[in-house]
């Protein structure tokens, strides 16, 4: 596998997974890209750590 652009994304968006019992959370709804943003974390992985309990 190798990018082919400057973010962090290999493929051209998600695929459906069926997690079981397990939440699974995405930055981008189904057939779609989400943005990388321009720091450490991307802007969904952000928010997650702001509102994420600790």
């Amino acid at each position: 596998m190798a990018a082919t652009s400057a973010t962090r994304s290999i493929g051209r968006g998600l695929s459906r997974v069926d997690p079981g019992a397990v939440l699974v959370g995405y930055a981008a709804r189904s057939g779609t890209l989400a943005l990388d943003g321009g720091g450490r974390n991307s802007p969904y992985a952000r928010a997650l750590l702001e509102h994420a309990p600790r």
